[in-house]
């Protein structure tokens, strides 16, 4: 089905959140649809709030190509058969006769792909909700033994979850920081085999 983050960003903020993910990774920023099947990255990223971009990560796909979308008559990334996000700018609007900004987008489906380990594990990992429900606390939820894999040594992951939940430290992972933000709690933490 695959998993959808709503955001509001300012253009330059949106500039500043790619230039991020790329300076971590060898991700590539081009336009969903196109006339062609070929992908390139784009030279100007200022493509307006109406075009969909689409970050593809190298590390987890080395190749990417459009499909051809018959009814629409355009190729398409398809972000539900590839590692790939769909990124959906902001959008300035009126709301009620005064200045509004409008929600973006990121979608993307990896639940295929999180088996498997990246050629190179990443750095950070961040995992939002939906919080562990399943498991009723955070010591049952099996995440971070699923995690292992993918965490470069001296990584860093961060959880989001309810603020009254709690994380007693569990073999191998280290808890480096836990903020509180209303109802909302992060816990930074880092993985070591020689802890």
């Amino acid at each position: 089905m695959g998993h959808q983050i709503h955001f509001y960003m300012l253009p330059e903020d949106r500039s500043a959140f790619i230039r991020l993910v790329q300076e971590h990774d060898p991700v590539v920023v081009t336009l969903r649809d196109s006339n062609s099947s070929e992908v390139q990255a784009l030279a100007d990223l200022d493509v307006g709030d109406k075009k969909t971009l689409c970050l593809w990560n190298r590390r987890l796909l080395r190749s990417l190509k459009r499909k051809w979308i018959p009814d629409l008559g355009y190729f398409r990334v398809d972000g539900l058969q590839t590692p790939t996000l769909e990124f959906s700018s902001s959008f300035k609007a009126t709301w009620e006769g005064k200045p509004a900004l409008g929600q973006g987008r990121l979608f993307g489906d990896f639940d295929p792909y999180l088996g498997k380990p990246p050629a190179q594990p990443f750095d950070l990992i961040f995992a939002d909700p939906p919080y562990t429900k399943a498991y009723g606390s955070l010591d049952d939820d099996p995440l971070l033994t699923d995690l292992i894999p993918f965490l470069a040594p001296d990584g860093l992951f961060v959880w989001e979850h309810f603020a009254g939940q709690t994380l007693q430290n569990r073999p191998g992972w280290e808890i480096v920081r836990h903020r509180t933000y209303g109802e909302t709690g992060l816990t930074f933490l880092r993985f070591s085999c020689d802890i």
